[in-house]
């Protein structure tokens, strides 16, 4: 799932003016090598490979859609969701492969309508 290098910039039209997601040195002070993505982005994201690779693009079919926040996703990174079906459910985990698979969000479950 390739996030584009603007994504965290884009993101912020909706409103999250967090200096985390767009400033270098701020991102510096609190510990990253450059600005990440937005939690509630990456969230999006996870719904959304689910949603396009699964049910077909069809948001109709998604009762309900939860997920923890593992990491932090890198704007121009590709990411990797490894997706499985288990009691009904889509199970899985977000990951960034060029972090050693560092994993970005964990416990991702999408019950389907």
């Amino acid at each position: 799932i390739p996030v584009s290098p603007q994504q965290a910039l884009l993101y912020r039209l909706c409103g999250d003016r967090n200096p985390l997601h767009s400033d270098p040195a701020f991102a510096a002070a609190a510990g990253f090598d450059r600005p990440i993505l937005h939690g509630l982005c990456t969230y999006g994201i996870g719904c959304k490979a689910i949603v396009d690779n699964l049910l077909d693009g069809d948001v109709a079919q998604v009762a309900s859609y939860g997920a923890r926040f593992a990491g932090v996703v890198i704007p121009g990174e590709t990411l990797q969701a490894n997706i499985w079906k288990e009691d009904g459910k889509f199970i899985g985990v977000l990951s960034a492969p060029s972090r050693d698979n560092a994993v970005v969000l964990s416990g991702v479950e999408l019950v389907p309508a």
